[in-house]
């Protein structure tokens, strides 16, 4: 199960992410992007370390968005200003899990509800439903607990497109910016930051 999570959160991370390529950076600098290293000035190397800088800022906006809509969703909505989407994954979720313990409750067999159970006790309970012939009485129990579980995972994608979505729109539209910022420190060994 947690191989699973891990895959899809993997594959909502890098959904939607426009990746740019050092050329696409470098040709928005005219002229730069004929010269090699050793002809490049401080300052264009500046220039370019800067709008790296921007690039790996959005990506990360981006990212930290839908990785926080997948964990809790509607988490991302909210970061990106989408409070009405954010409610509706939020109460999705919590009607989800609602539903899950409800129908839980009814379709369990009595004996697995008896609270005055020790742990062995309930355990040899559960072992002996495990069994062929019994299997069948908490079938329909199990089968919630596996919609339930696809539900919310499907949940949780939907709310991590959707704020990956308004991420990169706050992103396009300039509501959301960032400055861009050159680390000394891998230029000149000094681990200084400079903001412009």
């Amino acid at each position: 199960m947690q191989k699973i999570i891990l895959v899809l959160l993997i594959t909502v991370i890098g959904f939607s992410l426009s990746a740019v390529t050092p050329e696409e950076i470098l040709n928005r600098f005219p002229g730069i992007g004929e010269k090699t290293m050793s002809e490049l000035t401080i300052e264009e190397r500046l220039l370019i370390d800067a709008e790296i800088s921007i690039e790996r800022q959005e990506n990360m906006y981006v990212r930290h968005a839908a990785v926080a809509s997948f964990l809790i969703p509607g988490t991302g909505q909210f970061m990106t200003g989408d409070a009405l989407g954010g409610v509706v994954h939020l109460a999705g979720e919590a009607a989800i899990i609602g539903g899950v313990i409800t129908g839980l409750y009814f379709l369990l067999p009595e004996d697995l509800k008896d609270g005055s159970l020790t742990r062995e006790e309930r355990q040899d309970l559960k072992r002996s439903y495990m069994t062929p012939d019994n299997i069948d009485e908490i079938l329909p129990a199990m089968g919630v607990m596996a919609g339930g579980v696809l539900l919310s995972v499907f949940n949780s994608v939907l709310a991590s497109h959707g704020a990956a979505e308004n991420a990169l729109e706050n992103i396009e539209s300039g509501s959301v910016s960032f400055k861009p910022y050159v680390n000394i420190g891998r230029t000149m060994g000094l681990g200084l930051r400079m903001y412009w």
